[in-house]
């Protein structure tokens, strides 16, 4: 499970290090409550047990051992990072997930770019990267 998730973090080192910049820049943080990423969405409000990784990701954490997750996805389109399942948002979901995935949905109208390396994350990010889309 852990090597799972950290070839993950490899090949998402370039969005990542681009998140890093910005936070540098504006002060906005990496990780992000709902509600600074959707302000005027008042469902976000109160949201803390998930959060956005950057403007683009969200990341649903699963905390129950039978492996179910309620999560909210703010208006638009969103499109699960492995899967490229679509859900639509301005609503709840509910999902089972085992030790191995996580809800993690891209928003629509994003470039999220994607290394090729999964064994580390100090390699050239700009070499052979992916950047898939995720159209309006």
């Amino acid at each position: 499970m852990v090597r799972h998730f950290t070839q993950l973090k490899c090949r998402m080192m370039p969005y990542l290090y681009r998140q890093a910049a910005l936070a540098n820049e504006f002060g906005t943080p990496m990780l992000r409550a709902m509600l600074l990423e959707f302000p005027d969405d008042p469902a976000c409000d109160y949201l803390d047990r998930q959060y956005m990784l950057g403007d683009s990701v969200l990341v649903a954490p699963v905390f129950s051992e039978a492996g179910e997750v309620q999560f909210y996805l703010p208006e638009g389109r969103w499109t699960h990072l492995w899967h490229n399942d679509e859900l639509p948002g301005s609503r709840w979901h509910k999902q089972h997930h085992d030790a191995l995935s996580l809800p993690v949905y891209v928003r629509d109208n994003s470039l999220l770019a994607l290394g090729n390396n999964d064994q580390k994350a100090d390699y050239a990010w700009h070499e052979g990267h992916r950047l898939p889309a995720v159209p309006p």
